[in-house]
């Protein structure tokens, strides 16, 4: 009986110990499954913090930098100074707005710029003796949706153009020469009347239109207008702290609007049977644009920016390869047969525009005068600002850029054409006759400035 009883205790023994060993490993399991949760929350907690980092904790909110700022430069020689020539003067001016809106995911940034300068020299001898430095029109708005920490989903459009018109100073050069040539053959001026005082009248009493026709504008106001408008994605690596940005759209639409047929050939617009121009070329292409700004200390910042565009479709006009070889021949052969030579430039535009039709005849037969090309551009811009004072700054900047569109002159056309007519040079010359410029039509060609200016400024 003591045996049973014994045997029982046993039993009950081992059920209890093995209770408490069961309640030991589902507290353990519990433990584990709430370390788990606590893990996971934690995780979606981070993710849900990183996809709204910077603004997780934002309301709604708009902000309004600025800066509007003005430099000048002036120097003079007198007349027995062995460093320099004259005297001159150069102002320019400022002035960037923003409207930035940022909320949860979304921000929207919006800015206005706008750059003016001009240089005044004694040594302009005729009109305009006021010379345009830099005229720039900018507008822009920029939506972005953060998808990620670093990836927003944006929708871009852009507004460029100038305040004024812009001159070509080397066809206006070439007009007052070529007007006090023709003062000085045929005399007749007043008492007291210098050949060149006589040319400034006449250039003061031509208005625009005429200054247009004869190729002196080289643009202005409204002629051209560029429209951008693009989908994309921009990229802002954490890493830079917000310095740089990379957008690209793959989806962009570039308007260039330009009613005036006396500008519009400069800018490779459609031209018509009847001579006129087409008031709107319209390109779909994809778009890069890359910012990086960078300040290095409160006394240095760097400012950059890479855009380019790329057209999908054929709607930048220039002369077809055919017609340029054909022009080039007829041309060699009037030299080699003696005949008189000929402004090339006015001998090419004389030509066109004379022409009922698009085409020429190329040997019997009928060929496109123009051809219809990708029309494609690359703009680099540099800035370094040194902040000299809380008001007072010295700054860089630079211009490269590239556009298939906007064409002109070879820089040298014009000087061999005088040349020739002078009897300096013999175009017969292969150093002359065989380059480029030689042929007398425009093309696009690298463009760049550079200003170096100190001034005033103030941010806010």
């Amino acid at each position: 009986m003591k045996t049973k009883y014994n045997l029982l205790a046993s039993v009950v023994a081992v059920m209890g110990v093995s209770a408490v060993a069961a309640q030991e490993d589902v507290n353990e399991g519990l433990k584990i499954i709430k370390e788990t949760q606590s893990t996971v929350s934690k995780l979606a907690t981070s993710i849900k913090d990183d996809a709204n980092a910077d603004w997780a904790s934002d309301t709604a909110s708009w902000k309004f930098p600025g800066m509007v700022g003005m430099n000048a430069a002036q120097t003079f020689h007198n007349i027995y100074s062995h460093d320099g020539v004259g005297s001159t003067f150069a102002v320019d001016g400022y002035l960037n707005l923003n409207a930035n809106y940022t909320h949860a995911r979304h921000k929207w940034n919006n800015s206005f710029s706008v750059k003016y300068g001009v240089n005044l020299s004694s040594e302009y001898e005729h009109n305009p003796k006021v010379h345009k430095a830099i005229d720039e029109l900018n507008l822009s708005t920029k939506y972005g949706f953060k998808a990620t920490k670093s990836i927003f989903y944006s929708a871009m459009a852009s507004f460029e153009s100038r305040i004024t018109p812009t001159y070509n100073y080397k066809n206006v050069d070439s007009w007052f020469s070529d007007r006090i040539d023709e003062v000085k053959a045929e005399g007749g001026l007043q008492a007291n009347e210098t050949p060149i005082g006589h040319v400034n009248k006449m250039f003061d009493e031509l208005d625009r239109d005429s200054i247009k026709s004869l190729g002196m504008m080289q643009n202005k106001f409204g002629n051209p207008n560029i429209v951008k408008a693009s989908l994309g994605v921009d990229f802002v690596p954490c890493c830079f702290k917000g310095d740089l940005s990379m957008y690209v759209s793959p989806i962009t639409g570039k308007f260039t609007f330009c009613k005036d047929d006396d500008i519009a050939p400069n800018y490779s617009m459609k031209r018509n049977v009847d001579g006129s121009y087409e008031d709107v070329r319209t390109e779909v292409g994809a778009l890069f644009n890359i910012n990086y700004t960078k300040s290095f200390s409160k006394v240095f910042t760097l400012i950059s920016k890479l855009e380019g565009f790329y057209a999908y479709n054929k709607e930048t006009y220039g002369f077809s390869d055919a017609f340029m070889k054909k022009y080039h021949q007829v041309n060699k052969g009037m030299v080699e047969v003696g005949s008189d030579v000929v402004d090339l430039k006015e001998y090419v535009d004389g030509l066109i525009s004379s022409t009922q039709s698009l085409q020429f005849d190329n040997d019997g037969v009928m060929t496109d005068i123009y051809d219809k090309t990708n029309g494609w551009s690359v703009k680099f811009n540099l800035d370094l600002l040194f902040k000299l004072t809380k008001h007072i700054d010295l700054s860089i900047k630079t211009q490269l850029k590239y556009d298939k569109a906007e064409i002109n002159y070879h820089k040298d056309i014009q000087k061999v054409d005088e040349d020739v007519l002078d009897k300096k040079v013999d175009r017969r010359d292969s150093k002359y006759f065989d380059s480029d410029y030689h042929y007398g039509y425009r093309k696009a060609y690298l463009q760049f400035w550079e200003s170096t200016t100190l001034g005033l400024s103030y941010t806010w």
